[in-house]
């Protein structure tokens, strides 16, 4: 191992264990953006960055407070900072080769020099702080900081180090029993820690001041701790080669997540719903993902031999490797987990067809039939097919679209609900229903404007009662009703369109409402900001009632994500916010599923669009419509810059 120009030219200053060593001259060095993705990745979500040498052998990568990464550079003596971007922001030469990483959580880094029997700080300007410690050949392995304290493993003499950051004081506890100390992680719930032994096949708790809390068995050669997304959590994995297991501490057991891998190298316990695990495999130079129901995707970097070594993430989406044989550093986005297909037709009416023969493809007891030149009455009409788990047809006013009456005899329903009056859905079209399906009832329910055929549709006996809540949305454009019908059908109710530049309901509009809400504790709820729905006609819904909500936002795509980020929803269909009529027909769909509508641009996903989908594990998403509709970038979940 050579040793930098900086570091030699320097001169180590050794002192007392319980004072700093401080190296001079190692501060950060800028470094000219060498971070350019590498080509023929197989995915434009997995890419890779060049490091300053290859064959410095990165081995651990941390997340830094900032989103950024640490690595550490065993061969180069080195700890390099890397942007979120991939390129290199700084380099901090060191006096060791440095082997485990954990951040300061305040812009800087820990890490351990395994052969230099020392820790060492490096802040956020890149000033490295070095701190021997006390027994000689300690081999210090892995370290965390941790509730004021920073501890590490010492894997030669079988003890576990403390360093006080307040006084800069360091001690050293016995792991009696221990043979390889290896990981440790920290329960911030209990204070207690957890260390890994490869040698026993052990894990060990111990207090913050080293007392002996218990240990109990973890799969053989067990190595480290996978990280929990946001540190703090409690200690939730550890894997050896081959194998992850879930370790529960307060049980004292464990259980099998991932068996019959080649060469685990890093874990990363993800927090959402569904849970999932990442891993990297050495074996197969691939990141892995592992869903709660034991189904795998795999992700092989081009390509052999590349060393992988240690795993963290970054901004919830970002997963890191290092390449210890190459020298570069490997990233996923979580997002090359989410598989996406499309239901669409040359025409919205085909779209509609396909949608319904997905969701219903050994018929259906009910249709609801709407105009699909017009969105008015179909806003109301998409929540109540929804609760009446039937499809949403549409077709044009002037007569039945063929391909809409071949679906309808299909689906041989007992009874039609067409909605709208006969400027909407004329009588021809009205009739032709009827004679396609002789043996069904065919209604109609009008009105003499789309509010009054959404008040008409909420009186109706086709919505339940007894949610206690209800929807507003205003009348005068699509988007924001498109969003709330799933959730409405979710809550077991439907969405009253309502003149949103009004300052007041009118005396069906709250008649509707009371249907719903029979008691003052009712919850209204407001769908857009207050461009869509006015201050004053919110003011006037709460004078009736205690609790109302809004959800609202800068556009029609920050409405569509605050509405859906507020349940546990299926795998969402994406549809465009530009038009109406596909998303129309998947509302209806998507409520009886249990499945949520993101309303998208027509050349990209818009970015809290995506963040959602990131924040709740989605691992399949729908889109509706065809190219025209949603570009083949919104099914690549490319997100708008």
């Amino acid at each position: 191992m050579q040793v930098g120009p900086r570091v030699a030219a320097s001169a180590r200053r050794v002192v007392a264990v319980a004072t700093a060593v401080v190296v001079a001259g190692m501060v950060a060095a800028p470094l000219p953006a060498v971070g350019r993705e590498s080509a023929g990745q197989p995915t434009p979500h997995l890419v890779e960055f060049e490091l300053p040498s290859s064959k410095g052998a990165p081995n651990d990568v941390v997340a830094g407070a900032d989103g950024t990464v640490w690595v550490s550079v065993f061969n180069d003596k080195q700890i390099v900072h890397v942007n979120r971007d991939g390129t290199v922001r700084s380099v901090v030469p060191l006096s060791g080769g440095p082997t485990s990483l954990a951040s300061d959580w305040a812009g800087g880094v820990w890490a351990t020099e395994f052969a230099s029997n020392a820790i060492v700080h490096v802040d956020d300007s890149g000033l490295a702080t070095e701190y021997p410690v006390p027994t000689p050949a300690a081999m210090p392995a892995n370290i965390v900081e941790f509730r004021g304290y920073v501890y590490f493993t010492e894997s030669n003499t079988q003890k576990l180090g403390r360093f006080h950051l307040a006084t800069k004081t360091m001690v050293e506890y016995p792991l009696v029993g221990s043979v390889t100390p290896w990981d440790l992680r920290g329960d911030l719930a209990t204070g207690s820690l957890y260390i890994t032994d490869t040698g026993t096949g052990t894990v060990w708790k111990r207090s913050m001041d080293g007392a002996d809390q218990g240990s109990f068995a973890a799969a053989s050669g067990v190595s480290s701790f996978g990280h929990t997304v946001g540190f703090g959590d409690p200690v939730t994995h550890g894997y050896s080669d081959g194998q992850i297991d879930e370790l529960d501490p307060a049980a004292g057991t464990r259980s099998t997540v991932v068996s019959g891998r080649t060469e685990i190298a890093g874990v990363v316990a993800g927090g959402g719903s569904p849970a999932e695990v990442w891993f990297v495999d050495r074996g197969t130079d691939s990141f892995v993902v592992v869903d709660d129901t034991g189904a795998t995707q795999e992700f092989p970097l081009p390509g052999t031999g590349r060393g992988l070594s240690g795993l963290t993430m970054t901004d919830g989406r970002y997963l890191w490797s290092a390449e210890r044989s190459t020298g570069k550093l490997a990233r996923i986005d979580v997002v090359a987990a989410i598989v996406t297909d499309r239901l669409g037709g040359a025409t919205r009416y085909e779209t509609a067809v396909q949608v319904s023969t997905d969701a219903y493809p050994t018929g259906a007891a009910m249709a609801f039939v709407t105009s699909g030149e017009t969105f008015a009455d179909a806003l109301s009409a998409g929540p109540v097919a929804g609760l009446n788990h039937a499809p949403l047809l549409l077709t044009p006013r002037a007569g039945l679209a063929p391909v809409v009456r071949d679906e309808l005899v299909r689906l041989g329903p007992s009874r039609v609900i067409v909605v709208g009056g006969p400027v909407a859905v004329s009588e021809g079209a009205f009739d032709a229903i009827r004679a396609a399906l002789p043996d069904a009832s065919v209604e109609r329910i009008g009105g003499a404007d789309r509010y009054a055929v959404s008040s008409a549709l909420i009186a109706s006996s086709l919505v339940p009662r007894g949610s206690e809540k209800i929807y507003l949305a205003t009348g005068r454009d699509f988007p924001d009703a498109l969003s709330a019908a799933p959730r409405a059908v979710n809550d077991k109710t439907a969405v009253l369109l309502v003149d949103g530049k009004s300052d007041r309901l009118n005396a069906a509009q709250s008649a509707a409402i009371a249907t719903q809400l029979t008691t003052k504790d009712g919850r209204p709820k407001i769908v857009g900001g207050p461009q869509a729905v006015s201050p004053e006609l919110e003011a006037s819904v709460r004078a009736s009632y205690s609790t109302v909500q809004r959800f609202g936002g800068q556009d029609r795509f920050e409405v569509s994500t605050a509405i859906n980020m507020g349940w546990t929803a299926g795998p969402p269909y994406i549809a465009s916010g530009a038009g109406f009529a596909d998303a129309l027909t998947g509302g209806a769909v998507a409520g009886a599923q249990g499945r949520s509508i993101i309303l998208s641009r027509q050349e990209c996903l818009p970015p809290a669009a995506l963040a959602m989908m990131i924040t709740t594990q989605t691992r399949r998403a729908t889109l509706l419509g065809g190219e025209a509709a949603l570009a083949p970038a919104v099914k690549a979940l490319t997100v708008c810059p």
